[in-house]
């Protein structure tokens, strides 16, 4: 682009020297700055060209570096990160989320995520275990996870650092969904003494809870109780997996659990009609069999945690259950020895069912082989000297819930009855409850920031800006130069001399390049920057960004005519510029042009023609706009069709004494 302006010799001061153009299209004329051929009508008249008072040539500068710069801009799925850059927004972020790691893969449809690093210390590997994840593990941050997922928490994921297929897990509640302990993550593989990462997502309002679920093959629960709590709400009495020993599953078996009784969360170990041998049937080696509700079941009892139990006849669909007092857990291996030696850690326990009125005790032998008088869990009344295996205390008054003893003397099971004697065989099994709070050998090691998935697409659009007086935008920079593999940032501006919204259509934008210079004239400028990925974990980012202008150097030419011929313009008086151009490429020349109140308005009004070879000769005029303020005057000259120099005129018509025109900002591009 090259800027005509019109210098008179008489008038140049020394500043005016370093408006020079050293294009070599343009002719030079002595020492002035640019040639001014003028027509030969003006050989007979004197020419005033006026300057203004101040002219300034010092370049000011627009510079963006913070969210106070930009903030009175618009966003469009962009974000400033976090008060000092601009970058693509997070789906669904609230532009207060943390850092971001690349990643060559991300778990559709979620919007955030977080690396966990899992430590194994131990000397050997680990498989199918499943790890302790705490809430505390995340620390502060557990708040703003929660706002970010669904309230009952079944949008959480977790996948292996090398892919997106997702891992089962459950959630180890506290007394709700929302107070959660924690996560209870089933790993593929832990190697020995080293750290395995995975990923936890959460943030996708749409998607549903996990099809696997706590209590299938793919993802053992601990208990019956903790398979109740996590399922949540109605859960039906059958056959679920458990691993009660934790850790790797693969020694996890199903149990019929009885989910309805007292909230539910039995664990049913065995069902028989005579007499039960707890250290051959019940064991953690002992095989599982047999078909729940028939005499001859048994499940591995010996890491299942209880403080109640519960006996079911199944000749009348009667049960009645026992809560330990002292609320104290235990499981069987503890028990071990303690019948044996009359313990009486047991204590007393209330019951609850068919028969409630009073407190019981609860006595369980046939743990190791010598333990044969009685077999079983046993419960009785008879609360003056507490059981062991071989003395009941003679206790043949208060009822008893057991099994059939090997003694001759104590046959049968006995049912909400005296158990002291002899009894005829019912049909019962017994089942535990305990709540059981596991840890886990792998510990944490570290938790990462947050991660989000990044819009494709995104713009910021800077605030119009006022310049407050006519300028010349020389260059666009910003920071950094260079963007991460598949992002891009694209810079547009706009320069009008008229005021313009901040989303308005007009004027168009121009796509610029980082230091690209300019020559654009006007008051009024804006920027926008187009921010685009194809990898949705990494975005482009804008650190800073400057527009480079200077106020223009106002220099309004006024022609008055001065005798003989006082009245004014003669009428087809002329100034008139050499403008060389080449073959092929389209030609435009703007100018801006204004003419004072003398001029008169039914005079014609001053125009612009072009002409030479190769063109069709083309003109244009000021419309009254013009009057005292400045229009922009374009002429579309087409494609020459040969390299020529050709003719710019402007010409005056009026012939009213004091009449003045002024043109400036004379631009030609091709």
């Amino acid at each position: 682009i090259l800027r005509f302006a019109q210098n008179d010799a008489r008038q140049r001061t020394q500043d005016d020297k370093k408006l020079r153009v050293t294009d070599p299209r343009v002719t030079r004329n002595d020492n002035s700055g640019f040639v001014l051929r003028r027509a030969a009508a003006f050989v007979f008249f004197s020419l005033l060209f006026t300057l203004p008072a101040s002219r300034l040539l010092a370049s000011s500068q627009i510079t963006h570096t913070s969210k106070t710069d930009w903030q009175n801009g618009v966003l469009v799925n962009a974000t400033w990160y976090p008060e000092t850059q601009i970058q693509l927004d997070w789906q669904g972020s609230t532009f207060t989320t943390p850092g971001h790691s690349p990643s060559e893969m991300w778990l559709a449809g979620w919007k955030y995520r977080r690396r966990i690093t899992i430590n194994n210390s131990l000397a050997y590997g680990l498989s199918d275990y499943q790890v302790w994840i705490p809430t505390s593990a995340f620390g502060s941050n557990w708040t703003l996870i929660r706002s970010s997922a669904q309230t009952t928490m079944a949008d959480f994921r977790f996948t292996p650092s090398t892919a997106t297929t997702t891992i089962p897990y459950w959630i180890d509640p506290d007394t709700t969904t929302a107070n959660c302990r924690g996560f209870w993550v089933k790993i593929s593989t832990l190697p020995a003494t080293s750290g395995t990462t995975i990923y936890m997502y959460y943030g996708n309002p749409s998607t549903g809870a996990p099809t696997i679920k706590v209590g299938d093959a793919e993802l053992p629960g601990w208990n019956a109780y903790i398979i109740k709590l996590v399922r949540g709400g109605s859960v039906a009495d059958g056959n679920y997996w458990i691993d009660p020993d934790g850790g790797s599953t693969s020694n996890a078996y199903q149990i019929y659990c009885e989910m309805t009784t007292d909230g539910g969360g039995w664990d049913m170990i065995y069902t028989s009609g005579q007499y039960i041998d707890l250290d051959s049937e019940v064991t953690p080696t002992s095989p599982n069999v047999g078909t729940y509700g028939t005499d001859g079941y048994r499940r591995k009892a010996g890491f299942l945690p209880f403080k109640d139990v519960i006996f079911v006849n199944h000749n009348n669909s009667e049960k009645e259950w026992f809560k330990r007092n002292s609320g104290t857990q235990t499981t069987l291996e503890e028990l071990a020895y303690q019948s044996d030696a009359g313990d009486q850690s047991m204590g007393l326990w209330t019951a609850y069912g068919i028969y409630s009125s009073a407190n019981y005790e609860m006595m369980v032998s046939g743990i190791r082989a010598q333990d044969d008088f009685n077999q079983g869990f046993m419960a009785s009344g008879y609360v003056t000297g507490y059981k062991n295996v071989n003395s009941w205390q003679s206790d043949s008054s208060s009822r008893y819930w057991r099994h059939q003893a090997q003694n001759t003397g104590y046959a049968g099971v006995a049912w909400n009855e005296n158990g002291h004697t002899n009894v005829t065989n019912k049909l019962v099994s017994v089942g535990l409850r305990g709540t059981l709070v596991m840890t886990s050998t792998p510990t944490i090691s570290s938790v990462a920031a947050e991660e989000g998935a990044f819009f494709s697409t995104g713009t910021y659009r800077s605030a119009v800006i006022d310049t407050a007086s006519k300028v010349v935008v020389s260059s666009v920079s910003w920071n950094p130069s260079t963007q991460p593999a598949g992002t891009a940032l694209v810079v547009g501006i706009r320069v009008s001399s008229y005021p313009f919204s901040i989303n308005s259509s007009t004027p168009s934008w121009l796509a610029v390049s980082n230091g690209q210079s300019l020559n654009w004239h006007g008051r009024y400028i804006q920027y926008q920057s187009t921010f685009t990925t194809t990898n949705s974990t990494t975005t482009p980012r804008l650190e800073d960004i400057s527009v480079t202008y200077r106020v223009k150097p106002w220099q309004e030419k006024s022609v008055t005519r001065t005798p003989p011929n006082s009245f004014g313009f003669g009428g087809g008086e002329t100034w008139a510029w050499q403008v060389p151009v080449k073959s092929g490429s389209a030609l435009t020349i703007t100018a801006y042009i204004r003419y004072n109140t003398e001029y008169g308005g039914a005079a014609t009004k001053p125009k612009l023609t072009l002409s030479g070879a190769g063109i069709s000769p083309a003109s244009i005029s000021a419309t009254s706009s013009a009057e005292n303020a400045w229009e922009l005057l374009t002429i579309n000259a087409g494609t020459p069709s040969q390299n020529a120099t050709l003719t710019l005129k402007t010409e005056g018509f009026s012939t009213n004494p004091a009449a003045k025109f002024y043109i400036d900002d004379i631009n030609v591009s091709q």
